[in-house]
């Protein structure tokens, strides 16, 4: 089993929660409205009139067999890569109860 955090423009939100359904994959953690200042060309954005500041963040655990694929296709979602959109990270898990 692998954790995956994902870190998206809310935008994204009914695109990942479809690929999740298509993938099977059932059982998930939803933060809406994240304050962030994560942005690709170094510029802080806590929130102006071009940007929100706001992001979603996904935490789900996955099968480490589907964990290739499903980043392969959080890829393909993310389609602005100038702007901050989409970040995946993939984590071991080394004990659950």
């Amino acid at each position: 089993m692998k954790a995956i955090l994902i870190l998206f423009n809310q935008a994204y939100y009914n695109d990942i929660i479809d690929l999740m359904d298509q993938m099977l994959l059932r059982g998930f953690t939803y933060w809406k409205n994240v304050i962030t200042n994560i942005n690709h060309i170094g510029k802080f954005n806590y929130g102006d009139s071009v940007g929100s500041g706001r992001i979603g963040v996904i935490y789900t655990v996955v099968e480490k067999r589907k964990v290739d694929r499903f980043v392969d296709r959080l890829c393909q979602i993310d389609n602005r890569p100038e702007q901050f959109s989409l970040q995946t990270y993939v984590l071991d898990i080394e004990k659950m109860i």
